[in-house]
């Protein structure tokens, strides 16, 4: 189970539609001067960041959209610089009003839109709504630090949560293959369903929608997914370093290496980037090193993230965000996500915590041969042997989702 606290990524859909101006109004009061508003989508390619002006009262998003296919765009709330909440839409002819309550959430508010793909998101979103609920009240619960017991049903509840809210989205595929939104929704969950799923329900759908951006992200991920899981043999990165240098994976067979996918824009990776410098310094001359695939989209950015936050292991990029090969392989649709690599290239576990890691490398460099060499004896793989050292449950990290 994983938990996303928030998500925005944005991304094309390849539907004809007639180059127009746009409008997206707040009809809303905003009385805090802390918090400010940002229209951001890629049009052309290009990722853009809009700022609102002011009209009688309201604050308005204006502009024009050059490409000639409707755009998925958010508005996204930021609280003294820091990101707060988005609300995200389709953007296309026409005006586009964001509406809440005083006190609600900006995620809360009411898209008004007569785009026809508005109106069949909005459809999903209402299949969807109880789930979410449920989660938001279980999520709530879990921020007021409950006994472990408690953490641990709490998070069996999102997860048979999360497990009904992919099925209804599956199930709405199935109602309207012939839909954009169901598309859409795969493109977001295809990492989760796994290629097998993903493959079943592409195949209903049109041709046409098969050759729109979504489909053609589609395509990749049946193409390139190896759907590696715990215990799988890892499959080979091979990308350039920072100065340009070719580096493998599979160079550093023979020792333990935590396969780190981040990225200079996300918050949580930098959170946690001092832990994974201490835990680097303390592990790597007995046979630990990290493998760091960045999904940033700008060199400048990549380089000026790694020497801020000094970081001295190894790292490659291909510069193009989730679009990277690897994530594609490896199945990596949030950020951080880390696979932990035994000596013989295999994947022992997947979302560990710095602190995690940390026990479970004291176990391995610092347990006598006799006692390892006794579990592996009892039948015990390495996955089963972190299970015991690691009682922490996944899912509580905050990461950033592709979206």
């Amino acid at each position: 189970m994983r938990y996303f606290p928030f998500v925005f990524l944005f991304t094309i859909v390849s539907v004809a539609q007639a180059q127009t101006n746009y409008q997206v109004r707040l009809n809303f009061s905003i009385t805090n001067n802390s918090i400010q508003y940002q229209l951001r989508f890629t049009d052309q390619g290009l990722d853009k960041t809009i700022a609102p002006v002011k009209e009688s009262g309201k604050w308005v998003f204006k502009g024009s959209i050059e490409q000639k296919d409707p755009i998925w765009a958010s508005v996204v709330e930021m609280e003294d610089g820091e990101f707060s909440s988005v609300k995200s839409f389709w953007l296309g002819a026409g005006i586009v009003e964001l509406k809440k309550k005083k006190d609600d959430e900006l995620d809360e508010a009411e898209v008004v839109s007569k785009h026809p793909f508005q109106q069949h998101q909005d459809e999903l979103d209402r299949i969807l709504a109880p789930l979410k609920m449920a989660q938001n009240r279980i999520e709530l619960n879990l921020s007021q630090r409950p006994p472990v017991e408690q953490v641990r049903d709490y998070m069996k509840q999102l997860d048979s949560l999360e497990k009904k809210e992919e099925q209804y989205k599956r199930d709405y595929i199935r109602k309207y293959p012939e839909r954009y939104v169901g598309l859409h929704a795969m493109s977001y969950s295809m990492m989760d369903w796994g290629v097998d799923t993903t493959k079943a329900l592409f195949e209903k759908m049109s041709a046409s929608l098969k050759e729109t951006s979504y489909g053609m992200k589609v395509r990749k991920f049946i193409s390139l997914n190896k759907n590696i899981q715990e215990g799988s043999d890892v499959v080979d990165i091979v990308q350039l370093s920072p100065t340009g240098d070719t580096l493998r994976l599979s160079a550093l067979r023979g020792k333990w290496v935590l396969l780190d996918f981040w990225a200079s824009w996300c918050g949580p990776c930098r959170d946690q980037n001092p832990e994974l410098v201490e835990l680097y310094s303390k592990w790597k001359d007995k046979g630990f090193e990290i493998f760091a695939v960045s999904l940033d989209q700008t060199k400048e950015d990549w380089v000026a993230a790694i020497k801020k936050d000094s970081l001295t292991w190894l790292h490659v990029s291909e510069l193009n965000e989730f679009e990277n090969t690897a994530a594609y392989v490896y199945g990596v649709n949030a950020v951080p996500t880390n696979f932990l690599i035994d000596p013989k290239g295999k994947v022992v576990k997947k979302d560990l915590e710095p602190d995690e890691i940390d026990e479970f490398l004291s176990e391995i460099f610092n347990t006598n041969a006799k006692h390892q060499k006794g579990l592996i004896q009892k039948g015990y793989s390495l996955a089963s042997q972190l299970s015991m050292i690691v009682s922490k449950p996944n899912g509580l990290k905050s990461r950033i989702l592709h979206f």
